[in-house]
């Protein structure tokens, strides 16, 4: 809710041609948060916007970069890493290992995550976590939030990367008690729901993955993968109709 205030206050100033200070970090996660909702034009725009007011604020750089991850240009996110002047902040390193991944440089990968000095706190988990599921090594992350399951295992936000690790896993049935006990925290939340109707989605429960999709969409009628995930399962069921009407609302 409080990005969402943010993203209207945001494009408000941005209609009326006004001037808006906010904080680099704010503005991180508001970038994030069109990418997340895969409005990446947006969401660039914002991250811009926000190297306007904060030359070369480390935070941003790499929100962009992770937004050209996103968008399928990592060439332009590369670029941005190479030229980063902070190379000793989690953040840094955390992306940095992203493309050595990529490159195959596993050894060297995991000894440069080894050296972030604040690995064993919950932000530095989530933020290892999937940078492993974007690369495909969803056993890692795994095996990297186990590490901290002592002292974060009852964590909303441990337990929400957590469910996502086991989906990529193709551990959905695991998956489905973790994001039901999500929704029993907050639910509210769009992203919960859409995340247990992937489970249904492969698990064959169709109509519990409509149902599923419906209630993320009482939380938030704009969430795109909500609207996608609904057409597929009404393609599955051979509504072709449904699936069109739903494929278009997500556009």
């Amino acid at each position: 809710k409080e990005l969402q205030q943010l993203a209207e206050q945001y494009e408000a100033a941005r209609e009326a041609k006004k001037p808006l200070y906010l904080d680099a970090d704010d503005l991180a996660d508001l970038a994030d948060w069109y990418s997340v909702k895969r409005k990446y034009n947006k969401a660039i725009e914002v991250a811009d916007y926000g190297l306007e007011l904060h030359p070369n604020n480390t935070p941003l750089l790499i929100e962009k970069a992770y937004i050209y991850i996103d968008c399928d240009q990592s060439d332009k996110a590369r670029t941005i890493v190479e030229n980063l002047d902070d190379i000793y902040s989690s953040e840094s390193k955390i992306i940095r290992a992203h493309f050595m991944l990529e490159d195959g440089e596993i050894g060297e990968a995991e000894d440069l995550l080894e050296s972030i000095e604040d690995k064993e706190e919950l932000s530095s988990l989530i933020d290892v976590a999937y940078m492993y599921l974007e690369v495909g090594f969803p056993d890692k992350a795994i095996e990297w939030l186990n590490t901290g399951s002592e002292k974060h295992g009852d964590s909303e936000a441990y337990l929400a990367v957590m469910a996502d690790s086991k989906f990529a896993e193709n551990s959905f049935t695991e998956a489905e008690k973790l994001y039901n006990r999500l929704i029993d925290i907050n639910p509210y939340s769009a992203p919960y729901w859409v995340g247990l109707a992937k489970c249904y989605y492969e698990l064959k429960k169709t109509d519990k993955a409509i149902e599923a999709c419906d209630y993320a969409l009482i939380s938030d009628d704009e969430f795109t993968d909500a609207y996608i995930l609904k057409g597929h399962c009404f393609q599955q069921l051979g509504n072709d109709e449904k699936a069109l009407e739903n494929y278009e609302k997500a556009k």
